[in-house]
């Protein structure tokens, strides 16, 4: 008589049982992970070139990669959540394109101009573009303005474009003003909804700080505010000096490199 050697039960069988039985439920949930994402049906352009005029058309949720096209006019075109990476579109006229969730990245659009483009939720990365985005396409709502405002600001300090840097931070500063004030203060339900109790709290503190900071220096964009503020310390700091008995002379001439901790 043969002896029986199964695993199918027995001791041996209790301990790999959890094991199969633990590695089938882990594909059954990977298949059920997989089956909760679908293809997002993204188009991808790729080493293409735009030789026509464009009106009216969808091209949404595509990926143009190294697409080139020079002053080409392009009109009403939907453009939403498209990628456009290492891109050369020079010289072209986008004229009431929807741009919203673009992403731009590595890209020139030297010369390119942009008449009632939306842009909300769009996103900039080490690309060549015109300060006339911030001009005449900012959002409508100040807190989209402000993501905007901010990715504008990294984008021209990543080429070094200095200019369009300080022009991003002023409007940035706007939008963060009147966000701060919304948030603390305004009636809207959308501001009353998300931020109540300990974050509203929050926002009122931060709004009562920016405001100071804005009237003490202007948030360090105002040359004014900066020259007028350095004027009242350092009149300050010589009174102080002088009201110790030193000369009114030698406290003024004192003052400066104590301001400046020279």
């Amino acid at each position: 008589m043969h002896e029986d050697r199964s695993i199918s039960s027995g001791p041996i069988a209790g301990a790999l049982g959890p094991t199969a039985s633990g590695t089938q439920s882990s594909l059954q949930h990977s298949a059920a992970t997989l089956d909760q994402f679908a293809d997002s049906g993204r188009v991808e352009r790729k080493d293409k070139q735009l030789r026509v005029d464009l009106l009216q058309a969808t091209m949404s949720l595509e990926l143009w990669d190294r697409v080139s096209a020079k002053e080409r006019h392009i009109e009403r075109v939907d453009f939403r959540y498209t990628i456009f990476s290492n891109c050369y579109l020079r010289g072209c006229q986008f004229v009431e394109c929807d741009f919203t969730g673009a992403f731009f990245v590595e890209s020139n659009l030297r010369g390119s101009t942009f008449e009632g483009c939306k842009f909300d939720y769009a996103r900039f990365s080490r690309t060549l573009v015109t300060h006339s985005i911030i001009d005449r396409s900012m959002p409508g709502y100040e807190n989209v303005q402000l993501e905007l405002a901010r990715s504008l600001r990294a984008n021209f300090g990543q080429i070094g474009d200095t200019e369009g840097a300080n022009k991003a931070i002023v409007a940035e500063l706007k939008a963060t003003r009147v966000h701060y004030h919304k948030a603390a203060w305004s009636s809207e339900a959308y501001y009353r909804k998300k931020y109540a109790g300990w974050s509203r709290a929050q926002m009122i503190g931060k709004h009562a700080a920016f405001v100071v900071l804005d009237w003490i220096w202007g948030n360090g964009e105002s040359f004014t505010r900066v020259t007028i503020t350095t004027a009242g310390v350092l009149c300050v700091l010589a009174w102080s000096i002088y009201q110790s008995g030193w000369p009114i002379s030698r406290a003024v001439s004192t003052s400066v490199p104590l301001f400046f901790g020279v």
